[in-house]
């Protein structure tokens, strides 16, 4: 008699993989990350970050045990969402951003705070070598909605090797938003529907696979898009859906149509998913109970 299920059998990283294969060939090779790159497109998505997601960058912050002196690598550092203020609160931190108009706009938004204390490694994770691109260990490991890799967990087993505190994952818990227009617009667009990327269930059962324990939060993530008219929402959009020719970006005006939640001549779409909060600590500590003690 055996105690092994089918369960226990299931490969989680292969799920993940599997999952990130599916979702890239639906997107007929269109390269999200790639958008990036761009300096006015790493700009708008700044500019979102400061004025939609302060609720979740302060949720997140919470979390981290950030002290002054403590050493942060943040991996995805985007424009520097966290890096900055980690650095302003005087951490030391490590950013790794591979994309050239997301580091630019960090190395700026750093050189207006007066910051020096955030380095810059310009790679994937994937390609990162912690022998020569960094210097660990790191007393916290961030990676927040960055987890692009197909071999997660040789990424997770990267990030356990290169801290000596706790690694934090922020990763979606539902679809986000972009990923829900997605699958109400592909077929229609493609002739194929759209297949959604893994979230924080095929994450947290791979951890577990890895022998990690995970404390796990689970948080609304609101998520807005806003323009001053259609003709700037339908041009931001077009590259992300894959419109090439006329009838395809007809298509997708008539949906911007549809779904513009604004009133004034504009363009909003908003809605609210779930987020999952992931943390372990390389020793781990555990938080007080939530009964009282006994007497």
């Amino acid at each position: 008699m055996t105690c092994d299920d089918e369960a226990k059998s299931i490969d989680w990283n292969r799920i993940w993989r599997l999952r990130k294969e599916m979702s890239h060939r639906s997107q007929k090779g269109i390269d999200a990350s790639r958008h990036w790159e761009r300096r006015e497109q790493a700009e708008r998505y700044a500019h979102d970050v400061d004025r939609g997601y302060r609720t979740r960058i302060e949720e997140t912050l919470s979390l981290l045990p950030a002290a002054p002196g403590t050493r942060v690598l943040d991996i995805g550092a985007g424009p520097g969402t966290l890096a900055i203020p980690l650095a302003l609160r005087g951490a030391r931190v490590t950013a790794v951003e591979p994309a050239e108009g997301m580091a630019a706009i960090l190395q700026k938004k750093a050189r207006e705070a007066g910051i020096s204390s955030i380095s810059l490694v310009r790679k994937r994770w994937e390609d990162v070598d912690p022998a020569t691109d960094l210097d660990p260990g790191y007393d916290l490991v961030v990676a927040s909605f960055s987890l692009s890799m197909d071999d997660i967990r040789a990424a997770v087993e990267k990030m356990n090797t290169v801290s000596s505190g706790g690694v934090y994952l922020f990763w979606f818990a539902d679809e986000p938003l972009w990923e829900r227009m997605y699958g109400e617009l592909w077929d229609e667009l493609h002739g194929e529907p759209y297949c959604s990327g893994p979230k924080s269930d095929c994450l947290m059962n791979l951890l577990n696979q890895m022998g990690i324990r995970p404390h796990v939060l689970m948080a609304p993530l609101d998520k807005e898009y806003r323009f001053s008219n259609q003709d700037e929402a339908v041009a931001f959009f077009a590259p992300r859906f894959g419109v090439s020719n006329k009838q395809q970006e007809s298509i997708l005006a008539a949906y911007l149509t549809r779904i513009n939640k604004a009133d004034d001549g504009g363009f909003a779409v908003r809605a609210a998913t779930l987020y999952a909060s992931i943390w372990w600590d390389k020793e781990q500590v555990w938080p007080a109970r939530f009964f009282s003690c006994d007497p």
